[in-house]
């Protein structure tokens, strides 16, 4: 993944855009897209306002003034699949309400990381997304990347760890945009292991409930892997929408608990 073309996880692409083509069997196939339409503009916006405020330093992160700003530069730059992150940037620099200078410093601060950032924005003239692709199979890897280990909170993890999560984020989404970019009819398999640092994030968790939710509809088989139960039970409404559960050996009394739930066992 961290070997991938700049802009591949850039947040307003990995949200697919509707086709009217998809929407021939409702009663108001028009106004179902149309639906569709607004909902990914808006699933980019707060997609790009997670991640960018997931990539801040904890204690910029948990200032109001920090969501203030990015909610406001967000909604300058729109939902369009066109968009980058860069754009949002730019929008800080130009923030000239009274929360001006910290949406300057906001901005200086993912500059200074964009380096760590290049797979969210694409070169000038070289977007990846240019070229409609049509792969058979698709791997994403993580080597190289610093996942936070369990039970640690949020403000200890490392700026590694804390881009870490959201390019998971990004992947899975991703992923995402690989199944609804096909027709309907065709048969696909998703799987996707550490579910639980997708149980982490508002956006995250959106996504699983939607595969799920989704999964029949689209002609897709999805599995997703965690070591902890509890990281599907997190998630409010989804253990209903679970059609199989596997369950390996756990020697805890409350992860054993939790195992039980998930399979439906008193």
């Amino acid at each position: 993944l961290l070997n991938a073309q700049p802009g591949i996880l850039n947040p307003y692409r990995v949200v697919p855009e509707p086709a009217l083509q998809h929407f021939s069997d409702e009663p108001d196939p028009e106004r179902a897209y149309e639906r569709e339409l607004a909902l990914a503009a808006a699933t980019r916006r707060r997609l790009t306002l997670d991640v960018l405020t997931g990539l801040l330093p904890w204690e910029i992160q948990r200032m109001a003034e920090t969501r203030i700003v990015l909610l406001r530069a967000v909604r300058a730059v729109g939902g369009r699949p066109s968009a980058h992150p860069g754009l949002v940037i730019t929008a800080l620099r130009e923030d000239e309400s009274e929360h001006h200078q910290h949406a300057q410093v906001v901005a200086d601060f993912l500059d200074e990381i964009r380096e760590r950032i290049t797979l969210l924005i694409p070169e000038r003239d070289a977007d990846p997304y240019a070229l409609k692709r049509d792969d058979r199979l698709t791997v994403l890897t993580l080597a190289g990347l610093t996942l936070p280990k369990d039970g640690v909170g949020r403000e200890h993890w490392t700026d590694a760890e804390a881009t870490a999560i959201e390019l998971v984020n990004l992947a899975a989404w991703l992923t995402q945009h690989s199944v609804y970019d096909r027709p309907k009819h065709l048969r696909k398999g998703v799987w996707i292991d550490e579910a639980f640092f997708l149980s982490e994030v508002p956006t995250g968790r959106v996504l699983m409930n939607r595969f799920a939710r989704d999964s029949r509809k689209w002609n897709v088989r999805v599995l997703l892997s965690s070591q902890i139960p509890a990281d599907f039970l997190r998630i409010e409404g989804f253990v209903s929408l679970l059609d199989s559960v596997f369950v390996g050996r756990l020697d805890d009394d409350s992860a054993q608990a939790d195992a039980l739930r998930l399979l439906k066992v008193p």
